[in-house]
């Protein structure tokens, strides 16, 4: 069966203001992309929704599908608790009466054929639909109710369904996390944007059907174009990444560290979790829940042997540029790094020497 994927998907939660009646049901977004990476547009898909107690193998409290169509960036939108309904009644779930999980099924064909696509945790809607007899307000994700506030991650934490092209024609989809906006797929260009080829820049493997799932592989020279190292924020660097965007410094990194270390409330390997994609097809192990919809992907390095490119750890980890030079040699940079176990290396200084090769995630200026 041919592989789909949602590259990233949200819960919003519809939140009534002050004693109003709080509406029952809840905003689900997804970007659509076959097993080639493409994505889905314009065409009917069908999903469904089955909302699970205590567990995601737990009793079925809830289901229901949807046929919808996306649009022209793949994207769908729908209400959850408004489509046909398959078992249960939305307005009778006892959200207080333990822990929901929802599980995603998707059939790309838009019939009833659907393949799982992930499970994740309801945290926020027991409070966003039990708060209907209290003094309830949502504002800049967070929800006040009472003398209480809660941070709501939406989903995958970020607004998703603008697009960013290259000078070469490569088209990526973007993800807001917190106050960054982030390509949310590593960069694939040969090119400049003044279309002055990139020299230094490499396929994993020397292979080019991997760029589409991977990018490419860049050296540190090559993603600088002469810039000067920067700490800044924003770095100032463009370097090889589209007009709008930079290649982000090392405090732009971990200021992505800490947002999801943050709001998601969580620390070490679960921060690499909620970044990572779902599934097995880019790593050899995975964790991953892609909560924030930056989809990471083991795209693996290349180091220099004898003067000979080597590629290593593909599927293993995901390591990634930063415009920031290591202070103690000049010869290495520091990296964001997410292990296949899910670690995130970006606070430790994680080093590359700067002939060798990594993967490049632009951020919006």
């Amino acid at each position: 069966m041919k592989k789909i994927f949602l590259v990233s998907f949200g819960l919003a939660f519809i939140i009534s203001q002050l004693m109003a009646q709080v509406p029952q049901c809840i905003n689900y977004q997804t970007v659509v992309r076959n097993s080639s990476g493409q994505l889905v547009k314009e065409q009917v898909v069908s999903l469904k929704f089955s909302v699970r107690m205590n567990s995601v193998s737990g009793q079925e409290v809830y289901s229901e599908k949807h046929a919808k169509t996306t649009n022209q960036f793949g994207i769908v939108n729908l209400h959850i608790g408004k489509g046909t309904v398959l078992s249960g009644n939305f307005e009778t779930i006892d959200w207080g009466a333990g822990k929901m999980f929802l599980k995603t099924f998707l059939d790309l064909s838009g019939g009833d054929n659907f393949t799982e696509m992930g499970a994740a945790e309801m945290v926020s809607v027991p409070y966003a639909l039990h708060a209907g007899s209290i003094y309830v307000n949502y504002s800049n994700d967070t929800l006040y109710i009472g003398d209480q506030a809660i941070y709501l991650p939406s989903g995958n934490g970020g607004t998703t369904g603008n697009t960013v092209t290259d000078y070469d024609g490569n088209v990526y989809g973007t993800v807001t996390i917190g106050t960054q906006t982030w390509l949310a797929e590593n960069l694939k260009s040969i090119h400049y944007t003044d279309g002055t080829a990139i020299s230094g820049v490499f396929d994993y493997d020397n292979n080019a059907s991997l760029t589409g799932e991977y990018g490419k592989l860049y050296t540190w020279e090559a993603v600088m174009r002469r810039a000067s190292s920067s700490s800044a924020v924003p770095s100032g660097v463009q370097g090889v990444c589209p007009t709008g965007y930079h290649v982000p410094s090392h405090t732009e990194w971990e200021t992505l560290y800490n947002y999801v270390k943050n709001h998601y409330e969580v620390g070490g390997s679960l921060i690499g979790q909620k970044l990572k994609e779902t599934g097995t097809a880019h790593w050899e192990t995975n964790n991953g829940t892609n909560e924030t919809g930056f989809t990471a992907v083991g795209s693996g390095e290349m180091f220099l042997n004898g003067g000979e490119p080597d590629f290593q750890h593909m599927k293993e980890a995901g390591d990634l540029w930063s415009t920031t030079q290591f202070a103690s040699n000049p010869d290495q940079a520091l990296e964001f790094r997410i292990y296949d176990s899910g670690s995130i290396m970006v606070q430790t200084n994680t080093v590359k020497n700067k002939d060798g090769g990594l993967a490049v995630r632009c951020i919006k200026d």
